[in-house]
C-alpha cells in the first residue's frame, strides 16, 4: 500500500492540513486524516472559504459526513470567547498570549490523534443540542489559589472550568445552541486514581458527558519539575490508572470524547519541555488520544502564564492562569466546530475497547472519610483516630507511638479491593492490611508504604484481586508505630 500526501490551505496562508490517503490497487479511498500544522508556501493559489473545503478535500466525499443542520453561519470568531481575557491583558499592556494557531499547534504531531469524537461533540453543539463537559484534575483545577506555603489558600473563586462555561455561554446562547454545562470533579491532593476509585459518585453526570478533560498531569507526576526522574514502576502506575480511566470513560453509552490537558511544571522553566515528557504521552499515543500540551500553546509569549513563585506560593496566580486555561479549552472547542463547518465530520470512531465498568460504577462496598465517621466505622480499633491532619482532608489516622490496628467489615463478590491512603516525603510509616474470610483465614496482604521521594503529599491506592467466596470479609490494618492515614475502601 502506497501513501500519497496532499495539502489543503487553512488559516490564510500560514498553515496547512496534511492529509494521508490510503491507496489500494485500482482505486483510491479516504483513510485516516492526520492533522498536522506545517509551514506552507503558496502551493495552492486560491482563497480559503470557511463554507466549503478546498478542492482537494471536496473530492473525498466518501470519507466525510457533512453537517446539514450545523449553525455555521452564526459561529462567532474565537476572539469573541476570549474578549474579557484579551481586555485584562490589554490593561496590563500585554498581548493575548495564545492564538487559534498556537492552540492547533499544541496538539501532537508525531502520532495520530483521533479527533472523531471531538468532532461529534462539535457537531452536536453546532446543531443546537448543547454540550456537556466533564473535568477532572488536582488542586489547580479544583480552584486552589496562590498562598503562603504555611497557610490555607483562599482559592480562586472563578476556576478555569467555570470560566470555560462562561466563555461558551456568553457567545453561544441556549436558544440557538442548546444548554452548555461544565462539571468540575477535580479534587486537591490526589492523582488520577482518586477519580478512578470515586467514579460511581459521578455516574449521572458522566452519562451525559460529551467531552471528558483529564488535567491530572501535574499531580500524576507528583509535582516533579522533571518527570524523567520518576522510576519505571511509578511511570507504569500512572500509565495503568490513566489507561483504565480512558477505557471506562470511552465505554460510556454516550461515547464521550477523551482529552488530556497537560500542564507540566508551573514555572517558566517548563517552556523547554516537550509533550513527549508527559507521563500521559505513552497511553495517549497507544490509544490515539488527543493531548493538548499547555507549553506549546503559550510558548511564543515567552512565559508559562502561571505567574507561579514556587518559593512563596503553592499554586499559580488566579490571573493569568485560570483565564488562559479556560481560553485554551474554549479555543479547542471552537477549533473543532470550525473544522466541522469547513470539512464535516471526518475519520472513524475509536476501536471498541470492550471494558466492563460494572465494578467501578457499582461496587459491592464503598466507604470514604469524606462522607463522615458514621459511614466509615470500623469493627475494631486500637490506636487510630478519625479526623483531619490537613483541613478538609479527613481519614483514619494512626499517630506516632505504639503500633495500632483497625478492622473493617468488607462485603465482597468478585475479589477486588482497593484502599486509598496517604503518601508523603516525611514523618510517615507503612501499614500492612490483611484480608480474611468469615472463618478468619488469611486470603491476601496489602502493603501501604507511606514514604516516597516526591516532595508532595498525595492520596494513592493499593489494590489486589483474588478469588473469594461471596460474602463478608475482614480487612485488618496494622500501623508500624509511625503516622499512617486511610481515606477510603472500595471492594467488588
Amino acid at each position: 500500500m502506497n501513501s500519497i500526501v496532499l495539502f489543503a490551505l487553512i488559516l490564510g496562508n500560514a498553515a496547512a492540513l496534511r492529509l494521508s490517503l490510503l491507496v489500494e490497487p485500482g482505486y483510491m479511498r479516504v483513510g485516516e486524516i492526520i492533522e498536522e500544522q506545517i509551514q506552507f508556501e503558496d502551493d495552492w493559489n486560491g482563497e480559503f472559504d470557511k463554507k466549503k473545503p478546498p478542492p482537494t478535500i471536496r473530492k473525498m466525499e466518501e470519507g466525510i459526513r457533512k453537517c446539514d443542520k450545523c449553525n455555521c453561519k452564526k459561529l462567532p470568531n474565537v476572539n469573541s470567547f476570549w474578549q474579557r481575557t484579551i481586555d485584562k491583558f490589554a490593561e496590563k499592556g500585554q498581548d493575548m498570549p495564545i492564538s487559534a494557531a498556537s492552540i492547533r499547534g499544541a496538539f501532537q504531531r508525531n502520532y495520530h490523534e483521533n479527533h472523531h469524537r471531538l468532532q461529534l461533540a462539535a457537531e452536536k453543539l453546532l446543531s443546537g443540542a448543547g454540550i456537556n463537559v466533564f473535568v477532572i484534575g488536582g488542586s489547580l483545577s479544583a480552584g486552589q489559589g496562590p498562598k503562603a506555603l504555611s497557610h490555607k489558600s483562599p482559592g480562586c473563586g472563578n476556576r478555569w472550568s467555570d470560566q470555560l462555561q462562561e466563555q461558551l455561554r456568553s457567545q453561544l446562547g441556549s436558544e440557538e445552541w442548546g444548554t452548555i454545562n461544565v462539571v468540575n470533579a477535580a479534587h486537591s491532593g490526589t492523582r488520577a486514581d482518586w477519580f478512578l476509585n470515586h467514579i460511581s459518585m459521578y455516574e449521572e453526570a458522566l452519562n451525559k458527558t460529551d467531552i471528558f478533560i483529564n488535567e491530572y498531569h501535574f499531580n500524576d507526576g507528583g509535582g516533579r519539575a522533571d518527570t524523567s526522574l520518576a522510576s519505571d514502576s511509578y511511570k507504569q502506575s500512572v500509565y495503568t490508572m490513566n489507561e483504565k480511566i480512558y477505557k471506562l470513560v470511552s465505554s460510556l453509552p454516550k461515547k464521550p470524547a477523551f482529552l488530556f490537558f497537560d500542564l507540566p511544571d508551573w514555572s517558566d522553566d517548563s517552556l523547554t519541555m516537550t509533550a513527549q515528557e508527559s507521563l500521559h504521552y505513552t497511553v495517549a499515543k497507544k490509544h490515539e488520544i488527543p493531548l493538548l500540551w499547555h507549553v506549546d500553546a503559550v510558548k511564543a509569549s515567552g512565559h508559562a502564564q502561571m505567574d507561579h513563585q514556587a518559593k512563596l506560593h503553592a499554586h499559580p496566580e488566579c490571573f493569568p492562569c485560570h483565564e488562559i486555561l479556560a481560553s485554551e479549552m474554549s479555543g479547542v472547542i471552537h477549533q473543532e466546530m470550525k473544522d466541522v463547518c469547513a470539512w464535516g465530520v471526518r475519520g472513524k470512531d475509536i476501536v471498541e475497547i470492550g471494558k466492563s465498568i460494572s465494578c467501578e460504577f457499582h461496587p459491592s462496598f464503598s466507604v470514604s472519610a469524606n462522607t463522615g465517621l458514621n459511614t466509615f466505622k470500623p469493627v475494631d480499633n486500637v490506636g487510630w483516630e478519625f479526623g483531619e491532619d490537613v483541613k478538609g482532608k479527613p481519614g483514619w489516622i494512626a499517630k506516632k507511638g505504639p503500633p495500632g490496628e483497625i478492622s473493617f467489615s468488607v462485603p465482597m463478590a468478585k475479589g477486588e479491593i482497593k484502599v486509598e491512603y496517604l503518601r508523603s516525603y516525611e514523618n510517615i510509616g507503612t501499614t500492612i492490611c490483611q484480608l480474611e474470610n468469615s472463618s478468619g483465614n488469611k486470603l491476601g496482604t496489602l502493603e501501604l508504604p507511606g514514604l516516597w521521594d516526591l516532595q508532595s503529599s498525595l492520596s494513592v491506592y493499593a489494590e489486589m484481586s483474588l478469588q473469594v467466596e461471596p460474602g463478608d470479609h475482614m480487612l485488618r490494618c496494622k500501623s508500624d508505630g509511625k503516622k499512617s492515614k486511610i481515606m477510603s475502601i472500595m471492594a467488588c
